[in-house]
């Protein structure tokens, strides 16, 4: 699945092994769709090589991929971020107030 998607957090890396011997990290990312709080939302995996770290917020353009696979009669579903890329920024914390600038005679 190919979407955007906002970024609601992102879990600590674990180092893991992989089967060829090569270490990686897994770090869990809660991804939402746009449009509110009640939105569909993905707890997915992340396998990469260094520590990534998004802001709350972040939109992101992302590919997921989901498996199912069946366990002593259990079903479970892995969703893994496959690609993603940044589309925007979270927003901006509001600015205190500043006094407001009034042009003095003969300054520019």
């Amino acid at each position: 699945m190919k979407s955007i998607l906002k970024i609601v957090s992102v879990g600590t890396p674990t180092p893991i092994t992989k089967k060829d011997g090569t270490q990686c990290l897994k770090q869990t990312v809660i991804l939402r769709e746009l449009g509110g709080k009640y939105e569909d939302s993905y707890v997915t995996t992340l396998f990469c090589e260094t520590p990534c770290s998004f802001p709350e917020g972040t939109t992101i353009a992302a590919a997921l991929r989901f498996q199912t696979r069946n366990y002593e009669g259990n079903d479970y579903q892995d969703i893994t971020l496959q690609e993603y890329q940044l589309v925007g920024f979270p927003p901006l914390p509001k600015a205190p107030n500043l006094p407001s600038l009034t042009p003095q005679e003969g300054r520019l």
